[in-house]
C-alpha cells in the first residue's frame, strides 16, 4: 500500500481509505516520502489528464531508456514525471537497479507482443477473420487496465493510419 498523500504522522491521512493505492515495492520505495514528490497527479482524478500531460515511450529494443516527456508543463506534472523517471530509468542501489531491469524487460515485452498485433492486423496476407483476432487484441491492449496501456496509447496517437484505425479504443 502507497499513501498518494505522505502522511507524516498524520493519522487522519495515514487512515484515509482515499489516500491508500496499490503499489509495487519498487514504485513504493522510489517514491518514498520524498517531499519532491508531495504533489503529482492523482490517476484517479478525472481531471488530471495523465495519459495526455505526460508522453510515454520506449523504443522496443533491450537496453532502452524509457522516455518520459512533459506535455502539460505544469508543477504536478514536472513533478510525477520525475518520480516517473527515477522509477523506470533509475539506478540508485543494487537491488533498485534488478527492480529497474525487471520492470524495463516486463515494458519491452509487453510493447513486442503489441506490436505483433498491429503487425499482423496489417499484413496484407491476413483474412477478414484474422484481421478480426488481431483486432481483439490490440483492443485488450490498449484498455487502461492492460499493462503499460499509456505507452501504447501514445503509440496510437502518433500515427495518423493508427489514429483511423484504433480512436475509439482511445476512450
Amino acid at each position: 500500500m502507497e499513501h498518494f498523500k505522505p502522511h507524516r504522522g498524520d493519522k487522519d491521512l495515514k487512515f484515509d481509505w482515499n489516500n491508500l493505492f496499490l503499489c509495487c515495492s519498487h514504485c513504493n520505495n522510489t517514491k518514498l516520502a520524498k517531499a519532491e514528490y508531495d504533489d503529482i497527479l492523482d490517476c484517479t482524478n478525472m481531471n488530471h489528464l495523465v495519459e495526455d500531460w505526460i508522453k510515454y515511450e520506449m523504443k522496443p529494443f533491450p537496453k532502452q531508456n524509457i522516455e518520459i516527456t512533459i506535455k502539460y508543463d505544469v508543477i504536478t506534472v514536472r513533478n510525477t514525471v520525475k518520480l516517473l523517471d527515477s522509477v523506470y530509468n533509475g539506478e540508485h542501489t543494487q537491488i533498485k537497479t534488478i527492480e529497474t531491469n525487471n520492470l524495463k524487460k516486463a515494458l519491452l515485452r509487453e510493447l513486442l507482443d503489441f506490436q505483433d498485433c498491429l503487425c499482423e492486423y496489417y499484413d496484407d496476407d491476413a483474412d477478414k477473420s484474422e484481421k478480426e483476432i488481431y483486432l481483439k487484441k490490440i483492443r485488450k491492449h490498449l484498455k487502461r487496465s492492460s499493462a503499460f496501456c499509456a505507452f501504447k496509447r501514445w503509440i496510437v496517437k502518433e500515427n495518423n493510419a493508427y489514429i483511423k484505425d484504433f480512436s475509439a479504443f482511445l476512450d
